[in-house]
């Protein structure tokens, strides 16, 4: 590649066996990074950026490069190439990079590309995806620049817990009470349980149907092992989940769920995971009634909340639906971009 700065230190890391030092630095580094994507978030800790990274699940295979200030050695850039071995999707590398605001327009985002979509290309991954925020107006420039192509659009919608019409969920309750027959809801807390993992796969296969309009990705299907180990990463930084679930009474068959993580480095945001009802009982408002109730529970136990987030591809229709009555609004956009491997490193060259 031409032009790669010279001056700048750049670093192939192991993030699941570095020293404690290496976290501290990385921490402070993605915390300038979060002042500028999530400014409402309070600062991350060097504890939870080594419990993620270090739990990373061992089908996902993530180079990680960070790039160092030559005069302070401090990191000021970092750069990941995301590859799931599972055998689906193998022709993907989803890229993430981030520069300080400061460190710009000095050719170390173009350098960590570089280093990024040639190892994907030693490994046949043939399509890198990246996403932008458009409150961070310098991603979609790059992307730009680079000439990759708008596959998805989506936004991070946002309920404030005030504004919630707690008439229109115990309308939603009733009705949904009133239709399901012998569908009951419960709670998980935490990982879900061995009795109902099979059950969860499957519902996780059904719930892979969502849009990803000129995206070129297939289905993901990941067996009860690997959702174990996701699980396990998604809560390595301390981050709670409940799991509010329908369950038809007289079979035992779970019917569906939704999902609500907290953010342990923003107590104030609840962040919305995964909804989805099998097809077999959906037209019986049980979406409704699990969103509805889970609200319930929020308003009930969590009186510090304000917030409630959820990323939804702006052409799911029916989710957008169902968000826009409980009065989830957008909060900021994001794209989610794709472009050949070969025709980014031709790119760079």
């Amino acid at each position: 590649m031409k032009d790669i700065p010279e001056d700048f230190q750049f670093e192939l890391c192991d993030t699941r066996a570095a020293a404690d030092s290496f976290y501290t630095a990385l921490t402070d580094h993605l915390n300038v990074i979060r002042q500028e994507v999530a400014p409402e978030d309070l600062p991350t800790t060097p504890e939870n950026t080594k419990n993620r990274l270090q739990s990373m699940p061992d089908f996902l295979e993530m180079p990680f490069w960070v790039v160092r200030d030559p005069a302070t050695a401090r990191i000021i850039a970092n750069g990941a190439g995301m590859m799931l071995n599972t055998g689906q999707n193998e022709h993907l590398c989803q890229v993430d990079i981030r520069v300080e605001p400061a460190y710009r327009q000095q050719g170390l985002g173009s350098a960590l590309l570089w280093r990024i979509a040639d190892y994907a290309a030693s490994h046949e991954r043939s399509l890198l995806l990246f996403n932008t925020y458009g409150n961070v107006p310098a991603g979609e420039a790059f992307m730009n620049w680079l000439g990759a192509e708008p596959g998805l659009v989506a936004s991070i919608n946002r309920l404030q817990i005030a504004d919630v019409d707690q008439a229109l969920l115990r309308r939603w309750i009733a009705a949904g009470e009133a239709r399901a027959g012998a569908v009951q809801l419960g709670l998980w807390t935490g990982p879900y349980p061995e009795e109902a993992i099979d059950d969860v796969v499957a519902l996780m296969e059904v719930m892979d149907s969502q849009p990803r309009d000129d995206l070129d990705v297939e289905d993901f299907k990941f067996s009860a092992e690997q959702i174990r180990a996701l699980e396990k990463n998604q809560l390595a930084n301390g981050a709670e989940r409940w799991s509010l679930y329908a369950q038809d009474a007289t079979t035992g068959q779970l019917v569906g769920f939704t999902e609500i993580f907290t953010k342990p480095n923003n107590p104030a945001t609840l962040e919305q995971g995964n909804t989805g009802v099998f097809p077999a009982y959906r037209g019986r408002g049980i979406g409704r009634w699990l969103k509805a109730a889970m609200l319930e529970k929020v308003l009930a136990e969590r009186p510090d909340v304000r917030y409630i987030d959820t990323g939804n591809a702006d052409s799911n229709a029916p989710m957008l639906k169902i968000n826009h009555e409980l009065g989830f609004r957008k909060h900021r956009s994001s794209v989610n971009w794709q472009m050949a491997t070969a025709k980014a490193l031709a790119a760079l060259d």
